[in-house]
C-alpha cells in the first residue's frame, strides 16, 4: 500500500471516529442531566450483554475476512466465493437463534439485573433493539470483508461517516420533539447498522463483482475450516469478556445502578479510543495480508514495526492530553458533577485507558497470528490472563471498599501485562524472529506515552483552563506541540526524513 493511501485511508477513518465521539461527546450530558447516570448506564448494559452472544458467531466470521483476502488476492475466485456464502448462511442461522434467545431475555430483564421499576419498559426496548441491531450486523458482516480484500478501507471509513449522519437525522427528531427515552439511542445505533452495512452491500457489487451466489458455494466443509480457525478467535473474545467486557454487569450487581452509570460514562471515551486505533491500525492490515499472500516476509516485518511508531506517534497525543488534562474536561463537560464525583471520574478514566492505550501500541502486532493461522497459544494465554482478571476483580470487590474502582483496576494490571509483554513476544516468535525483536520499539512508544502525559499534565496545571474557550486553546497549542514531541521521539531517521521531504515538496509545490 502506498504512503498516500495510508495517509487517506487513517484519515477518513479519523474522522469517522472524531465524528462517533462528537455525538457521544453532545449527546451524554443531555442523557445524564435528563434521566440520570443509571438511565444512561442501562445503554451500555445493553450492548454489552449481547455482545456476549458475539462470542458465538465470531467463531465463523473472525477468519472469513481473511480467508476471502488470500483468495481474491491469489486469484481463486471460486474459493473466495466458497468462504463468502458458507459464512453467510453459518452467521444466517446463529442469528436467527439469538434473536429468539435474546427477545426472551430482553422480556425479562429484570429477572437478570437490577433495574429500577420506573426504568423498566425503557430497558426492555432498550434491550430488544440491541439483540435487532446485533442480529443485523452479524447476519450482514460478511459483506465488509470486500473493502478488505480489495485494499478500499477508505471506503469502510466514508461508510461509517454516513452512518454516523443516519444516526445523527433520527436521533435529533426523537430528542426534539419526544421525552428522552433510554432506548432512544439504541434506536439510533440500529439506523447507523443499517446504513453502514447497505452500503456495504452496494459497494460489495461494484469493487468485488466476482462475488455472486451460488448454491453450490454454500459447503459445510468451509463453514468446518473457518470454525476451525475462528474458534479460537472466540476464545479470544471470551479472554476479553473476562477482562474487561463484565464490569458494567459486575457494576450492576455489587456496586449499585448509579455507579455502574458512573462508569458507562468514562466508556464513552474507551470505546471511542478503541475504535480509534483500531481503525487506524486496520490501514495497515490488508497490505499486511497481501505481503504474507505473496510471500515477503522482510517487507512484512518491516512494515509492521513501521505501522507501529505510526499508531503511536499518532494516538499517544489525545490519550496523553485526557490523562493530563481529563479533570479539567470532566468539570466543562459534566457541570452537575461534584468535585469528588469529577476526581471519580478521572481517575477512572485513566484505569480505562492506559490498557487501551497498552493495546494501541501493539495493535500492529494482533493481526500477524491471524494471518499465519497460528491463533491457538496466544488465545489461550488470552484467556488464561482473562481468568486471572476475573479472579482479581472479585477478590477486590469481596475483600477492600473500592467499589467501581476494584472492577477497573484488576482490568489494567494484566491487560498492560498481556499487551507489553506476552503478545510482542509471541508474534516474533511467529515471524521467526528473535524474541525481544518488537521490544525496542515498545520501549520507544511507552517512553512517548509517559512524557507526553507528564508535559501535559503539567501544562494543565499552568494553565488551569476554565471555560471552553481557554480549554480548546490550551488543547490545540499543547496538542501541537505534543505531536512535535511524537515526531523527534517516534519516527526513526528515515520516516523523518520522509516526512520532512514531503512536506518540502509541497512548500515548494504552493510557491509554483
Amino acid at each position: 500500500m502506498k504512503s498516500a493511501k495510508i495517509n487517506l485511508t487513517v484519515l477518513a477513518n479519523v474522522v469517522s471516529c472524531l465524528f462517533t465521539l462528537g455525538i457521544s461527546y453532545l449527546l451524554t450530558p443531555y442523557y445524564v442531566s435528563t434521566l440520570g447516570d443509571e438511565a444512561y448506564g442501562y445503554v451500555g448494559l445493553a450492548n454489552t450483554f449481547i455482545g456476549y452472544a458475539g462470542i458465538l458467531t465470531l467463531a465463523f466470521n473472525a477468519m472469513a475476512q481473511r480467508f476471502i483476502t488470500v483468495a481474491y488476492q491469489r486469484g481463486e475466485k471460486e474459493e473466495m466465493n466458497v468462504y463468502f456464502w458458507s459464512v453467510l448462511m453459518a452467521e444466517g442461522l446463529l442469528s436467527a437463534a439469538i434473536l429468539a434467545v435474546g427477545l426472551g431475555i430482553s422480556a425479562r430483564v429484570e429477572t437478570f439485573f437490577d433495574v429500577s421499576p420506573h426504568l423498566l419498559g425503557d430497558v426492555r426496548i432498550t434491550f430488544a433493539v440491541a439483540v435487532l441491531n446485533f442480529v443485523v450486523t452479524t447476519v450482514l458482516s460478511v459483506f465488509a470483508s470486500s473493502c478488505f480484500a480489495a485494499n478500499r478501507i477508505e471506503i469502510s471509513a466514508m461508510l461509517t461517516i454516513l452512518a454516523n449522519i443516519g444516526k445523527v437525522a433520527v436521533l435529533v427528531p426523537l430528542l426534539y420533539f419526544f421525552a428522552p427515552h433510554v432506548y432512544f439511542i439504541s434506536v439510533g445505533g440500529l439506523i447507523y447498522t443499517l446504513v453502514l452495512y447497505g452500503g456495504y452491500w452496494a459497494v460489495t457489487k461494484r469493487i468485488l463483482p466476482e462475488i455472486r451466489f451460488d448454491r453450490s458455494f454454500i459447503r459445510r466443509s468451509a463453514m468446518w475450516t473457518m470454525f476451525r480457525y475462528g474458534v479460537w478467535s472466540s476464545l479470544s473474545r471470551i479472554s476479553s469478556l473476562l477482562t474487561s467486557g463484565l464490569d458494567l454487569v459486575l457494576a450492576n450487581l455489587f456496586v449499585g445502578p448509579a455507579e455502574m452509570g458512573m462508569l458507562a460514562i468514562v466508556r464513552v471515551f474507551q470505546q471511542a479510543f478503541d475504535s480509534l486505533y483500531s481503525a487506524v491500525a486496520s490501514a495497515f492490515h490488508p497490505q499486511f495480508t497481501i505481503l504474507y499472500a505473496k510471500g515477503k516476509k522482510r517487507e512484512l516485518l518491516a512494515s509492521v514495526k513501521s505501522a507501529m511508531r505510526y499508531i503511536a506517534v499518532l494516538l499517544m497525543v489525545p490519550c496523553a492530553g485526557l490523562f493530563g488534562f481529563g479533570d479539567s474536561f470532566f468539570r466543562l463537560w459534566l457541570p452537575t458533577k461534584t468535585p469528588q464525583e469529577v476526581t471519580e471520574l478521572y481517575l477512572l478514566t485513566i484505569l480505562l485507558l492506559l490498557p487501551s492505550a497498552a493495546n494501541a501500541i501493539v495493535e500492529a502486532l494482533l493481526v500477524i497470528p491471524g494471518i499465519y493461522k497460528r491463533v491457538r497459544i496466544p488465545m489461550l494465554i488470552s484467556l488464561g490472563v482473562g481468568i486471572a482478571c476475573l479472579v482479581n476483580k472479585f477478590v477486590f470487590l469481596r475483600t477492600t471498599s473500592m467499589g467501581v474502582f476494584a472492577i477497573v483496576l484488576g482490568t489494567c494490571v494484566w491487560a498492560l501485562l498481556n499487551a507489553w509483554l506476552i503478545q510482542p513476544i509471541y508474534v516474533a516468535r511467529v515471524l521467526g524472529e528473535k524474541w525481544y525483536c518488537f521490544f525496542p520499539s515498545l520501549g520507544r512508544n511507552i517512553l512517548l506515552l509517559g512524557i507526553l502525559t507528564v508535559f501535559f499534565r503539567v501544562m494543565n496545571n499552568l494553565l488551569e483552563p476554565g471555560g471552553w474557550l481557554q480549554f480548546a486553546a490550551a488543547a490545540a497549542v499543547t496538542g501541537g506541540m505534543g505531536y512535535g514531541v511524537g515526531f523527534l521521539l517516534g519516527f526513526d531517521r528515515g520516516e523523518k526524513q520522509a516526512v520532512l521531504e514531503k512536506l518540502k515538496a509541497k512548500i515548494g509545490g504552493g510557491d509554483r
